[in-house]
């Protein structure tokens, strides 16, 4: 068997281990997506998953919890909600040579948070008099669910299909251009962690992807196999090019010349 039919058959078994290695680790990325969707439902965030799906159904979370909302004083104040109030009133009160250390019970008690607060439930009573939240969640779940479904769909197809792997990979191109916005806007403001979590998970995924795709493009150039002719190659070993044989020796003259092997006497 020749150098370049093995050679050949290294580059194969290289190409297909490569994407199938991208298809199982796609999977498991569509899986955590999955996964993420449903520990929503228990108020669990999880970074490692696909953006859209698991943001809509942190919206359809959130406008079925407002919907039946009804917060405390003190649970407002502990969420944050009066923190640059009582930002803005301790510096005034420095400014104006008020040395006392307020806590944010003390200022509570003192009315500082009240506005807020008020504005807060009035916001919250139009929200709920106009929104629907249950009809919202059912709406942004459905969308989650349906866009998890479809990169579930694209792997599989893609099992006999390796066009499939490239509607997978620019799903999750987009699903990353639509994520970039919110990690400036939000992430980077208020959680660096998530920030860090959910590019270096995004940029491993399409690394994994593209990479599938290339292999999957390279295994489709090479030669179809041959019927009924296997090769055993082990797959770690890159191909080389193919050596030029040498030219055979010349024959020598005695090799060459005719050999009489008539033995009869001439008469």
């Amino acid at each position: 068997m020749n150098n370049t039919f093995e050679q050949t058959e290294i580059l194969r078994v290289k190409y297909k281990n490569a994407y199938d290695s991208a298809r199982k680790n796609s999977l498991f990325a569509i899986l955590l997506t999955f996964v993420s969707i449903v520990m929503l439902l228990f108020g669990v965030s999880f970074y490692f998953s696909a953006y859209v799906p698991v943001t809509l159904m942190e919206n359809g979370v959130y406008a079925k919890n407002m919907d039946s909302a009804n917060y405390t004083d003190e649970e407002l104040i502990a969420e944050g909600l009066a923190d640059e109030v009582f930002a803005q009133y301790r510096a005034e009160r420095e400014a104006a040579g008020d040395k006392t250390e307020y806590t944010d019970q003390q200022l509570y008690e003192l009315g500082v948070a009240d506005q807020v607060i008020a504005d807060f439930r009035a916001e919250l009573k139009v929200y709920q008099e106009e929104t629907d939240g249950m009809v919202e969640f059912v709406i942004n779940a459905g969308l989650s669910v349906i866009i998890a479904a479809f990169y579930l769909v694209c792997w599989l197809l893609s099992k006999k299909h390796p066009a499939w792997l490239i509607v997978l990979t620019a799903a999750y191109v987009l699903d990353t251009l639509i994520m970039i916005p919110d990690l400036f806007s939000y992430y980077l403001v208020y959680d660096i962690r998530g920030l860090l979590f959910l590019t270096l998970y995004h940029a491993l995924i399409l690394y994994i992807l593209i990479n599938g795709v290339l292999c999957g493009m390279k295994l489709k150039k090479l030669p179809a196999p041959i019927e009924g002719v296997a090769v055993e190659v082990d797959p770690t070993v890159e191909a080389a090019p193919a050596e030029v044989a040498a030219p055979a020796e010349s024959a020598t003259a005695a090799e060459a010349a005719p050999v009489d092997t008539d033995n009869t006497p001439e008469a």
